[in-house]
Protein backbone atom coordinates (compact mmCIF):
# COMPACT_ATOMS: atom_id res chain seq x y z
CA UNK A 1 0.00 0.00 0.00
CA UNK A 2 1.24 3.68 -0.39
CA UNK A 3 0.58 6.72 -2.79
CA UNK A 4 2.70 7.06 -5.99
CA UNK A 5 2.66 10.99 -5.54
CA UNK A 6 4.03 12.59 -2.63
CA UNK A 7 3.59 16.40 -1.33
CA UNK A 8 5.70 18.89 0.68
CA UNK A 9 3.86 20.29 3.51
CA UNK A 10 4.23 23.41 5.58
CA UNK A 11 6.27 22.24 8.18
CA UNK A 12 8.76 21.27 5.69
CA UNK A 13 7.48 17.49 6.43
CA UNK A 14 6.33 14.70 3.24
CA UNK A 15 2.65 13.61 3.03
CA UNK A 16 2.79 10.84 2.97
CA UNK A 17 5.93 10.54 4.69
CA UNK A 18 8.86 9.00 2.83
CA UNK A 19 10.70 8.00 6.01
CA UNK A 20 9.48 4.84 7.95
CA UNK A 21 10.26 3.91 11.16
CA UNK A 22 12.40 0.86 12.26
CA UNK A 23 9.32 -2.27 12.31
CA UNK A 24 6.97 -0.58 9.68
CA UNK A 25 5.34 -2.82 7.51
CA UNK A 26 3.99 -1.91 4.12
CA UNK A 27 1.77 -3.96 1.30
CA UNK A 28 1.68 -3.65 -1.60
CA UNK A 29 -1.51 -3.92 -4.70
CA UNK A 30 -1.16 -5.14 -7.97
CA UNK A 31 -1.74 -2.93 -10.89
CA UNK A 32 -4.20 -3.91 -13.24
CA UNK A 33 -3.38 -6.96 -15.78
CA UNK A 34 -1.56 -8.90 -12.94
CA UNK A 35 -2.60 -10.82 -9.84
CA UNK A 36 -0.88 -11.65 -6.62
CA UNK A 37 0.91 -15.04 -6.14
CA UNK A 38 -1.14 -17.76 -4.21
CA UNK A 39 0.52 -17.81 -0.64
CA UNK A 40 2.88 -15.21 -0.91
CA UNK A 41 2.32 -12.37 1.68
CA UNK A 42 2.31 -8.99 -0.25
CA UNK A 43 4.39 -6.70 2.45
CA UNK A 44 7.81 -5.96 3.73
CA UNK A 45 9.07 -4.28 6.86
CA UNK A 46 11.32 -2.21 7.82
CA UNK A 47 14.47 -3.66 9.31
CA UNK A 48 17.05 -2.09 12.64
CA UNK A 49 19.83 -2.06 9.88
CA UNK A 50 17.28 0.64 8.16
CA UNK A 51 16.50 -1.99 5.16
CA UNK A 52 13.65 -2.98 3.64
CA UNK A 53 13.30 -6.95 4.10
CA UNK A 54 13.73 -8.96 0.57
CA UNK A 55 11.50 -7.85 -1.66
CA UNK A 56 9.86 -10.60 -3.27
CA UNK A 57 7.59 -10.90 -6.74
CA UNK A 58 4.66 -10.59 -5.34
CA UNK A 59 2.27 -10.01 -8.74
CA UNK A 60 2.56 -12.11 -12.09
CA UNK A 61 0.77 -11.37 -14.94
CA UNK A 62 -2.27 -12.49 -15.91
CA UNK A 63 -3.68 -14.93 -18.71
CA UNK A 64 -5.84 -14.55 -21.41
CA UNK A 65 -7.69 -17.34 -22.93
CA UNK A 66 -6.59 -19.64 -25.73
CA UNK A 67 -7.91 -17.35 -29.00
CA UNK A 68 -8.68 -20.82 -31.18
CA UNK A 69 -7.89 -21.04 -35.34
CA UNK A 70 -10.79 -18.90 -36.95
CA UNK A 71 -12.51 -21.38 -39.68
CA UNK A 72 -10.07 -21.55 -42.72
CA UNK A 73 -7.27 -20.37 -40.91
CA UNK A 74 -5.25 -19.92 -37.56
CA UNK A 75 -3.93 -18.07 -34.78
CA UNK A 76 -0.32 -17.70 -34.11
CA UNK A 77 0.65 -17.18 -30.69
CA UNK A 78 3.65 -14.88 -30.91
CA UNK A 79 5.13 -14.86 -27.36
CA UNK A 80 2.63 -16.40 -24.65
CA UNK A 81 -0.62 -16.03 -23.86
CA UNK A 82 0.11 -13.66 -20.69
CA UNK A 83 -1.05 -10.40 -20.53
CA UNK A 84 0.13 -7.88 -22.64
CA UNK A 85 1.14 -10.63 -24.98
CA UNK A 86 -0.26 -10.19 -29.08
CA UNK A 87 -1.60 -12.71 -31.29
CA UNK A 88 -1.56 -12.34 -34.99
CA UNK A 89 -4.04 -14.30 -37.61
CA UNK A 90 -3.79 -15.29 -41.24
CA UNK A 91 -5.90 -17.63 -43.36
CA UNK A 92 -5.73 -20.73 -45.38
CA UNK A 93 -5.11 -20.12 -49.60
CA UNK A 94 -7.76 -18.62 -51.34
CA UNK A 95 -9.70 -17.28 -48.01
CA UNK A 96 -9.16 -13.10 -47.00
CA UNK A 97 -8.72 -12.45 -43.77
CA UNK A 98 -11.81 -9.92 -42.72
CA UNK A 99 -10.83 -8.07 -39.42
CA UNK A 100 -7.87 -7.20 -37.14
CA UNK A 101 -4.79 -9.28 -37.63
CA UNK A 102 -3.79 -9.13 -34.58
CA UNK A 103 -5.18 -8.97 -30.78
CA UNK A 104 -3.35 -8.26 -27.77
CA UNK A 105 -3.94 -9.62 -24.30
CA UNK A 106 -5.36 -6.29 -22.43
CA UNK A 107 -7.12 -5.09 -19.60
CA UNK A 108 -10.84 -6.00 -19.30
CA UNK A 109 -12.45 -4.70 -16.16
CA UNK A 110 -10.84 -6.87 -13.04
CA UNK A 111 -9.73 -9.53 -15.56
CA UNK A 112 -7.87 -9.42 -19.13
CA UNK A 113 -9.23 -10.49 -22.54
CA UNK A 114 -8.03 -10.39 -26.34
CA UNK A 115 -8.84 -6.99 -27.53
CA UNK A 116 -11.50 -6.32 -30.43
CA UNK A 117 -13.14 -9.00 -32.16
CA UNK A 118 -11.86 -12.32 -33.71
CA UNK A 119 -11.19 -11.91 -37.79
CA UNK A 120 -12.78 -14.11 -39.71
CA UNK A 121 -11.58 -16.03 -42.88
CA UNK A 122 -13.59 -15.29 -45.87
CA UNK A 123 -13.83 -17.41 -49.25
CA UNK A 124 -11.86 -14.90 -51.93
CA UNK A 125 -14.87 -14.84 -55.03
CA UNK A 126 -14.41 -14.27 -58.27
CA UNK A 127 -16.82 -11.94 -60.68
CA UNK A 128 -19.33 -14.03 -63.12
CA UNK A 129 -16.27 -15.22 -65.80
CA UNK A 130 -17.33 -13.17 -69.40
CA UNK A 131 -19.40 -14.39 -71.84
CA UNK A 132 -18.03 -14.54 -75.50
CA UNK A 133 -20.01 -14.65 -78.76
CA UNK A 134 -20.81 -17.72 -80.02
CA UNK A 135 -20.05 -19.78 -76.71
CA UNK A 136 -20.52 -20.31 -73.68
CA UNK A 137 -19.07 -21.46 -70.90
CA UNK A 138 -19.90 -24.35 -68.25
CA UNK A 139 -20.51 -22.28 -65.02
CA UNK A 140 -23.64 -20.74 -66.30
CA UNK A 141 -25.76 -22.07 -63.88
CA UNK A 142 -23.44 -21.63 -61.26
CA UNK A 143 -24.16 -18.50 -58.92
CA UNK A 144 -20.74 -17.91 -57.28
CA UNK A 145 -17.44 -18.35 -58.56
CA UNK A 146 -14.50 -18.95 -55.48
CA UNK A 147 -11.30 -19.48 -55.86
CA UNK A 148 -9.78 -22.30 -57.66
CA UNK A 149 -13.05 -23.15 -59.63
CA UNK A 150 -12.67 -23.61 -63.31
CA UNK A 151 -14.75 -22.86 -66.02
CA UNK A 152 -14.80 -24.21 -69.68
CA UNK A 153 -15.43 -22.65 -73.11
CA UNK A 154 -17.42 -24.50 -75.54
CA UNK A 155 -18.43 -23.00 -79.15
CA UNK A 156 -21.78 -23.26 -81.43
CA UNK A 157 -21.64 -25.75 -84.27
CA UNK A 158 -19.95 -23.94 -87.04
CA UNK A 159 -17.53 -22.45 -84.87
CA UNK A 160 -14.09 -23.02 -83.75
CA UNK A 161 -12.58 -22.24 -80.02
CA UNK A 162 -9.09 -20.06 -80.38
CA UNK A 163 -7.25 -20.18 -77.08
CA UNK A 164 -7.26 -21.93 -74.20
CA UNK A 165 -10.63 -23.42 -73.38
CA UNK A 166 -10.37 -23.15 -69.60
CA UNK A 167 -10.15 -20.34 -66.94
CA UNK A 168 -10.04 -20.73 -63.11
CA UNK A 169 -10.57 -18.28 -60.34
CA UNK A 170 -7.19 -17.21 -58.68
CA UNK A 171 -6.12 -13.97 -56.77
CA UNK A 172 -2.92 -11.67 -57.26
CA UNK A 173 -3.22 -9.51 -54.35
CA UNK A 174 -4.66 -12.14 -52.07
CA UNK A 175 -8.13 -9.97 -51.57
CA UNK A 176 -9.73 -9.84 -54.47
CA UNK A 177 -10.52 -12.55 -57.01
CA UNK A 178 -9.79 -12.49 -60.72
CA UNK A 179 -10.11 -14.64 -63.66
CA UNK A 180 -6.71 -16.65 -64.81
CA UNK A 181 -6.73 -15.54 -68.32
CA UNK A 182 -9.15 -13.39 -70.77
CA UNK A 183 -11.30 -16.12 -71.86
CA UNK A 184 -10.84 -17.39 -75.64
CA UNK A 185 -12.82 -16.50 -78.90
CA UNK A 186 -15.22 -18.23 -81.05
CA UNK A 187 -14.26 -18.19 -84.58
CA UNK A 188 -16.21 -19.14 -87.32
CA UNK A 189 -14.55 -22.63 -89.05
CA UNK A 190 -13.88 -21.89 -93.05
CA UNK A 191 -11.29 -24.37 -94.05
CA UNK A 192 -11.15 -24.86 -97.75
CA UNK A 193 -12.07 -28.73 -99.23
CA UNK A 194 -8.98 -30.76 -98.00
CA UNK A 195 -6.69 -31.98 -101.21
CA UNK A 196 -7.14 -35.29 -102.05
CA UNK A 197 -4.81 -37.74 -101.46
CA UNK A 198 -2.92 -40.46 -103.95
CA UNK A 199 -3.86 -44.01 -103.96
CA UNK A 200 -7.03 -42.73 -101.57
CA UNK A 201 -10.39 -40.93 -100.75
CA UNK A 202 -11.93 -38.75 -98.05
CA UNK A 203 -15.24 -38.87 -96.42
CA UNK A 204 -17.37 -36.88 -93.92
CA UNK A 205 -18.45 -32.44 -93.94
CA UNK A 206 -16.29 -30.61 -95.39
CA UNK A 207 -15.47 -27.80 -93.15
CA UNK A 208 -15.23 -29.64 -90.18
CA UNK A 209 -14.15 -33.18 -90.20
CA UNK A 210 -13.20 -35.69 -92.82
CA UNK A 211 -12.03 -39.27 -92.71
CA UNK A 212 -9.35 -40.62 -95.16
CA UNK A 213 -9.08 -44.42 -96.38
CA UNK A 214 -6.31 -45.79 -99.00
CA UNK A 215 -6.93 -47.97 -101.67
CA UNK A 216 -6.49 -51.81 -101.94
CA UNK A 217 -2.81 -52.41 -101.76
CA UNK A 218 -1.97 -49.17 -99.72
CA UNK A 219 -1.48 -48.32 -96.30
CA UNK A 220 -2.38 -45.11 -95.11
CA UNK A 221 0.34 -43.10 -92.93
CA UNK A 222 -0.52 -40.09 -90.64
CA UNK A 223 -3.77 -39.62 -89.15
CA UNK A 224 -6.94 -41.47 -90.62
CA UNK A 225 -9.09 -37.91 -89.51
CA UNK A 226 -8.68 -34.18 -89.63
CA UNK A 227 -10.41 -31.50 -88.52
CA UNK A 228 -10.77 -28.00 -89.66
CA UNK A 229 -9.34 -25.63 -86.90
CA UNK A 230 -9.95 -21.77 -86.66
CA UNK A 231 -7.94 -19.98 -89.06
CA UNK A 232 -8.69 -22.48 -91.99
CA UNK A 233 -6.15 -25.08 -91.75
CA UNK A 234 -6.65 -28.83 -91.11
CA UNK A 235 -5.19 -30.49 -87.98
CA UNK A 236 -3.67 -33.09 -88.03
CA UNK A 237 -2.39 -32.41 -91.61
CA UNK A 238 -3.48 -34.49 -94.39
CA UNK A 239 -1.98 -38.21 -94.32
CA UNK A 240 -0.42 -40.00 -97.15
CA UNK A 241 -1.13 -43.83 -99.21
CA UNK A 242 2.00 -46.11 -98.98
CA UNK A 243 1.77 -48.99 -101.57
CA UNK A 244 2.18 -51.97 -99.18
CA UNK A 245 5.33 -53.93 -99.93
CA UNK A 246 4.09 -58.15 -100.74
CA UNK A 247 6.01 -61.32 -98.89
CA UNK A 248 6.96 -63.86 -101.20
CA UNK A 249 6.21 -67.01 -100.84
CA UNK A 250 7.70 -68.90 -98.56
CA UNK A 251 9.98 -71.64 -99.05
CA UNK A 252 11.38 -74.79 -96.62
CA UNK A 253 13.63 -77.10 -97.21
CA UNK A 254 12.31 -80.50 -97.05
CA UNK A 255 8.14 -79.24 -96.33
CA UNK A 256 5.53 -76.98 -98.04
CA UNK A 257 2.99 -74.60 -97.61
CA UNK A 258 -0.37 -76.93 -96.72
CA UNK A 259 -2.50 -73.84 -96.08
CA UNK A 260 -3.09 -70.65 -98.17
CA UNK A 261 -0.82 -71.39 -101.32
CA UNK A 262 0.03 -67.90 -103.77
CA UNK A 263 2.84 -66.92 -105.25
CA UNK A 264 2.54 -63.55 -103.44
CA UNK A 265 1.25 -62.62 -99.84
CA UNK A 266 -0.59 -59.08 -98.80
CA UNK A 267 0.50 -57.64 -95.44
CA UNK A 268 -1.30 -59.72 -92.75
CA UNK A 269 -1.83 -62.89 -94.92
CA UNK A 270 -0.94 -66.66 -93.02
CA UNK A 271 0.29 -69.56 -93.99
CA UNK A 272 0.69 -72.53 -92.57
CA UNK A 273 3.33 -75.40 -92.83
CA UNK A 274 3.85 -79.05 -93.43
CA UNK A 275 6.86 -81.23 -93.77
CA UNK A 276 7.39 -84.10 -95.99
CA UNK A 277 7.02 -87.34 -95.71
CA UNK A 278 10.42 -88.77 -93.29
CA UNK A 279 10.66 -84.69 -91.85
CA UNK A 280 8.68 -83.34 -88.83
CA UNK A 281 8.58 -79.88 -87.91
CA UNK A 282 10.24 -77.92 -85.62
CA UNK A 283 9.09 -74.42 -84.40
CA UNK A 284 5.83 -72.68 -85.46
CA UNK A 285 3.64 -74.31 -88.10
CA UNK A 286 2.15 -70.60 -89.11
CA UNK A 287 4.10 -67.28 -90.11
CA UNK A 288 2.18 -64.00 -91.03
CA UNK A 289 3.49 -61.27 -93.82
CA UNK A 290 4.74 -58.40 -92.13
CA UNK A 291 3.89 -54.85 -93.97
CA UNK A 292 7.70 -54.24 -95.05
CA UNK A 293 8.21 -57.98 -96.65
CA UNK A 294 9.18 -60.30 -93.83
CA UNK A 295 7.47 -63.66 -92.43
CA UNK A 296 6.97 -63.68 -88.59
CA UNK A 297 8.17 -65.73 -87.39
CA UNK A 298 11.02 -66.12 -90.42
CA UNK A 299 11.30 -69.33 -91.70
CA UNK A 300 13.85 -71.68 -91.86
CA UNK A 301 15.56 -74.46 -94.19
CA UNK A 302 16.20 -76.36 -90.61
CA UNK A 303 12.08 -76.35 -89.70
CA UNK A 304 11.99 -79.76 -91.28
CA UNK A 305 13.98 -81.96 -89.63
CA UNK A 306 14.61 -86.02 -90.54
CA UNK A 307 13.37 -88.60 -88.19
CA UNK A 308 16.32 -90.69 -86.04
CA UNK A 309 16.73 -93.86 -84.59
CA UNK A 310 15.49 -93.39 -81.09
CA UNK A 311 15.43 -95.67 -78.18
CA UNK A 312 14.98 -98.19 -80.86
CA UNK A 313 12.31 -96.88 -82.66
CA UNK A 314 13.36 -96.36 -86.29
CA UNK A 315 11.99 -93.82 -88.28
CA UNK A 316 10.06 -92.21 -85.24
CA UNK A 317 10.30 -88.61 -83.68
CA UNK A 318 9.80 -86.64 -80.65
CA UNK A 319 6.46 -84.45 -80.50
CA UNK A 320 6.17 -81.17 -78.71
CA UNK A 321 9.51 -82.11 -76.95
CA UNK A 322 11.62 -78.59 -76.10
CA UNK A 323 15.27 -79.25 -77.60
CA UNK A 324 17.64 -79.74 -74.68
CA UNK A 325 15.52 -80.01 -71.82
CA UNK A 326 16.48 -82.69 -69.69
CA UNK A 327 13.89 -85.41 -69.06
CA UNK A 328 13.31 -87.62 -65.73
CA UNK A 329 11.62 -90.98 -64.65
CA UNK A 330 7.99 -91.23 -65.26
CA UNK A 331 7.86 -88.11 -67.81
CA UNK A 332 5.75 -89.19 -70.55
CA UNK A 333 7.11 -89.03 -74.31
CA UNK A 334 4.99 -89.18 -77.40
CA UNK A 335 6.38 -90.43 -80.90
CA UNK A 336 5.15 -90.03 -84.48
CA UNK A 337 6.09 -92.47 -87.17
CA UNK A 338 7.35 -90.99 -90.36
CA UNK A 339 6.79 -93.18 -92.96
CA UNK A 340 3.08 -93.87 -91.73
CA UNK A 341 0.45 -92.56 -94.06
CA UNK A 342 -1.78 -91.56 -91.78
CA UNK A 343 -0.85 -89.83 -87.75
CA UNK A 344 0.05 -92.28 -85.63
CA UNK A 345 1.11 -91.72 -82.07
CA UNK A 346 2.28 -93.87 -79.28
CA UNK A 347 3.47 -92.70 -75.36
CA UNK A 348 6.03 -93.96 -73.37
CA UNK A 349 6.68 -93.81 -70.08
CA UNK A 350 10.54 -93.25 -68.77
CA UNK A 351 11.57 -95.69 -66.38
CA UNK A 352 15.64 -95.29 -66.25
CA UNK A 353 17.32 -92.15 -67.60
CA UNK A 354 20.43 -92.83 -67.99
CA UNK A 355 19.87 -96.59 -69.83
CA UNK A 356 16.91 -94.44 -72.15
CA UNK A 357 14.26 -97.27 -71.82
CA UNK A 358 11.28 -97.03 -72.38
CA UNK A 359 7.89 -99.29 -71.61
CA UNK A 360 5.12 -98.56 -74.38
CA UNK A 361 2.38 -97.40 -73.05
CA UNK A 362 0.23 -98.26 -75.85
CA UNK A 363 -1.09 -96.24 -79.42
CA UNK A 364 -3.12 -93.26 -79.58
Amino acid sequence: RGHRVVRCQLNNTWEPPTVFPVGRTVEYVCRPGYAQHLGMPPAITCLRNQTWSAALEFCKRKKCPNPGDPENGRAVVLTDLLFGSKVNYTCDKGYKLVGGSQRTCEVSGTHVSWSGDAPVCQRIVCDPPPDIPHGRHSGHLMDTFSYADVVTYTCEPGYSLAGEPSIFCTTVDGEHGVWSRPPPRCGEVTCPPPPGIANGNHSGQLGDLVVFECDFGYALKGSQESHCQFGGTWDPPVPVCEKMINCASPKIQHGEVAEGLSTVYPSGANVTFQCHPGYVLWGSREAKCQPDGRWVPACASSMCRSCVHLGGFVHASFLHVIPFRPFFILFFLSLQCCNAPHLQILTMEITAVRAWKFSLLGWL
